[in-house]
């Protein structure tokens, strides 16, 4: 009886051993996810690409980029902050989660206590651009010819909220200058009216905007960060033009994991991330889009999350937009 039961006891041991290993594995030790809340081909879909890849290699397991469009970046963003704490699921927020929680009267998630930082991926102007056939040719001239012809002046940005929307109400707030904001379903169907003539001003992205720019379509008016940017070196900042230091509207992507996530698994990642960051190829590409490759730490990406809310926070207020439930 004693040797039959001592067999047993030695048999669950063996069955029950793989899964202990398994639990104790160094990490990485099977695939990880990266969920982007936007649709597959922009900006930073193509930058998840790009760091999925590099990561296979350097961590030699597969990284897995998953698509969940929808709703402002809340339906992806919501799926990562449900999703398990081990270390195995990544998320990247842009612009738009910093002003979520003053575009909505709830959210599925809190926005500054709901996820472990990561790594502050990019930071990046957008550029304020006229069509041709407005009669400006700079930003003082638009803000006189707007406050001299009001109801005159529309702006259109890719969605409510996003950081162009921000941007055009602030810019409003402190000049008193008149523009009536005109929200599309994404930036294409905004640029081919912006180009039609049917909009006037347009705020975005250079790396959509620069080929018209170039090509003598669009006139470029200024750009949204504190500094002027390395790809429109000729454009000046909005700050600058204004003589007001504060004014930085710049973009930025970040990298999130779900909230409990192991700290020396964050760490990791956002070391390796930062690596790829530096890559000659994956640099190059940021900085031709008008982008500022930064890999920064998880505490350089919460104050910049924490100081983000309250901005996107005090421009809604002041410009009265509305809020959905």
């Amino acid at each position: 009886m004693l040797k039959s039961s001592r067999r047993r006891t030695i048999l669950l041991s063996a069955l029950l051993s793989p899964v202990g290993a398994r639990a104790s594995d160094p990490w990485p030790s099977r695939p990880i996810h990266f969920i982007v809340p936007l649709a597959p081909g922009g900006a930073v879909d193509i930058l998840a690409r790009q760091i999925a890849q590099k990561l296979n290699a350097t961590l030699g397991v597969a990284v897995v980029v998953d698509n969940r469009p929808g709703a402002g970046t809340i339906v992806g963003t919501q799926m990562l902050a449900q999703a398990a704490p081990d270390g195995y699921t990544f998320g990247f927020v842009i612009s738009s989660h910093l002003a979520n929680p003053s575009l909505h009267t709830t959210l599925p998630y809190d926005t500054l206590t709901a996820f472990a930082p990561v790594n502050l991926l990019v930071t990046g102007p957008l550029v304020v651009v006229t069509n041709a056939s407005l009669p400006v040719s700079n930003l003082s001239e638009l803000i006189q010819y707007a406050k001299t012809n009001p109801g005159k002046v529309n702006y259109a940005t890719g969605s409510i909220g996003d950081v162009g929307h921000l941007t055009g109400e602030r810019l409003k707030l402190v000049t008193g200058m008149s523009m009536e904001h005109i929200a599309y379903k994404g930036a294409s169907a905004a640029l081919t009216d912006l180009l039609g003539g049917t909009i006037n001003v347009m705020i975005n992205t250079p790396a959509m905007l620069i080929p018209y720019i170039k090509s003598g379509k669009l006139k470029a008016l200024a750009v949204t960060s504190a500094a002027r940017s390395d790809a429109l070196p000729g454009v000046p900042s909005i700050a600058e033009v204004l003589n007001d230091k504060s004014f930085d509207m710049s973009t930025f992507y970040g990298m999130l994991a779900p909230k409990g996530t192991p700290k020396t698994i964050v760490d990791k990642m956002s070391a390796e991330v930062s690596s790829i960051l530096k890559a000659p190829d994956v640099r190059e590409s940021l900085l031709l889009q008008g982008f500022v490759p930064v890999g920064g730490s998880p505490e350089e990406l919460r104050a910049y999350i924490e100081n983000g809310v309250r901005q996107s926070s005090e421009v809604v207020r002041k410009a009265k937009i509305p809020v959905e439930s």
